[in-house]
C-alpha cells in the first residue's frame, strides 16, 4: 500500500481556521486528522540488546563532553558534532537528518528536554526511540522545517523514508534565540511542547522505545542542555493539559476535530480544489498521477485566506 510521506523542503501553507488534506501525485493519504484509536508498530519494540540503559538527567556534562561528544555518551550519525563552551554544536550546513545519538535505551515513560540555538538554516530538532544508536532508520523526529515556518514531526521507516504524522505553524527558530524542545514519551503516544506551549498530544507512537538524539537538516545549531527525567513523564492517557493562546485551536494541537471517514468526500462535505479524491478502505485517497498539492478542503472551518 502506498504512504503519505511529507515534504518538508517543499511545503505550502493556508493560512486561518481552514483544515484540509492535501496529496501530490496520486499517494494515498492516511486519515492525519483522526486520532488513532489503537497505534499499530511495525518497528522493533527495542533496540540493540548490548545497549545499556540511557542516563537520566542532564545529558551533556560539561567535564564529559571536555573529552568530546562520544567520550560523553554521544555517537555521531552524520555531520561534525562537536562540544563548545559546554554545549554541543552541529556545524555541517549541508545535507538532511544529521543526528547524534545516544548510546543507552530509553524506555517510557520518560521526558525528553533539549535547548537549543539556530546558528546557520532552519531545520534544528531531537529524534528519539531510534532502535540503533548509529542509524536515523526506524527513529522518530520532532524537529522544524527546512524553511522555518514550523514544527513537524512522525517516523523513518526502517529504510530511513520519513512519514509525516502533523505539523504545527510557529516562528522561525531563529526567532527569540534560545528554544526549549520537549517531548513526553508515555507507553503508547508521546506530546509536543515548544517554550512551554503544547503543540500536539496523544501522538500514536511507532517505535517503543529505544535512543534519543539531537538532530539538524541543512544547517547548523548549538544545544545548550539535553536532560531526561522519569518521574511523571505522562502515559497515553495522562498527557498534561495546557493552555493553547492562539484565538483558533487546529486539529492537531487539541485534537477536538475527528472525521470518522465512512463517507465519499463529496457526500460528507469536504471540497476538494484540486485532483480526484476517494473514500478508499476508510482512508480519503487522492487518485491523481500528475501535479502538485491537490487539495481537500474541511467544512468545518471558515473560508481561508491565502498567500
Amino acid at each position: 500500500m502506498p504512504t503519505w510521506r511529507f515534504n518538508p523542503r517543499r511545503p505550502e501553507f493556508i493560512t486561518g481556521v481552514t483544515v484540509g488534506l492535501v496529496a501530490a501525485a496520486g499517494l494515498l493519504l492516511h486519515p492525519l486528522l483522526a486520532r488513532a484509536e489503537s497505534p499499530r508498530s511495525t518497528l522493533p519494540a527495542v533496540a540493540t540488546a548490548q545497549d545499556a540503559p540511557g542516563r537520566t538527567g542532564n545529558l551533556l556534562d560539561p567535564a564529559a563532553l571536555a573529552r568530546g561528544v562520544e567520550a560523553a555518551g554521544w555517537r555521531p550519525a552524520g555531520g561534525r558534532w562537536t562540544a563548545q563552551d559546554g554545549a554541543v554544536v552541529q556545524e555541517q550546513t549541508e545535507g538532511y537528518d544529521l543526528a547524534l545519538l545516544s548510546t543507552g535505551i530509553y524506555q517510557p515513560p520518560y521526558t525528553f528536554r533539549v535547548a537549543l540555538r539556530n546558528l546557520q538554516g532552519n531545520g534544528d530538532g531531537i529524534m528519539f526511540n531510534a532502535p540503533l544508536a548509529d542509524s536515523k532508520n526506524g527513529a522518530q523526529l520532532v524537529r522544524y522545517t527546512d524553511d522555518g515556518s514550523g514544527l513537524f514531526w512522525g517516523h523513518f521507516d526502517q529504510k530511513g523514508d520519513f512519514i509525516g504524522a502533523g505539523f504545527a505553524q510557529t516562528l522561525p527558530p531563529q526567532k527569540a534565540g534560545r528554544h526549549v524542545l520537549e517531548i513526553q514519551v508515555g507507553t503508547d503516544s508521546y506530546s509536543i511542547v515548544l517554550d512551554g506551549r503544547q503543540l500536539a498530544k496523544t501522538i500514536p507512537l511507532r517505535s517503543r522505545a529505544g535512543h534519543i538524539g539531537l538532530t539538524t537538516s541543512v544547517g547548523s545549531a548549538a544545544f545548550d542542555s539535553a536532560e531526561v527525567t522519569v518521574e511523571g513523564a505522562p502515559s497515553a492517557t495522562t498527557a498534561p493539559e495546557m493552555p493553547d493562546p492562539a484565538p483558533a485551536p487546529t486539529a492537531e494541537s487539541t485534537g477536538a476535530f475527528r472525521e470518522p471517514f465512512t463517507g465519499s468526500p463529496e457526500a460528507t462535505g469536504w471540497a476538494p480544489v484540486g485532483g480526484s479524491w476517494q473514500l478508499q478502505a476508510r482512508t480519503f485517497a487522492e487518485t491523481t498521477e500528475e501535479g502538485y498539492d491537490q487539495v481537500l478542503l474541511s467544512p468545518r472551518y471558515s473560508r481561508p485566506r491565502l498567500f
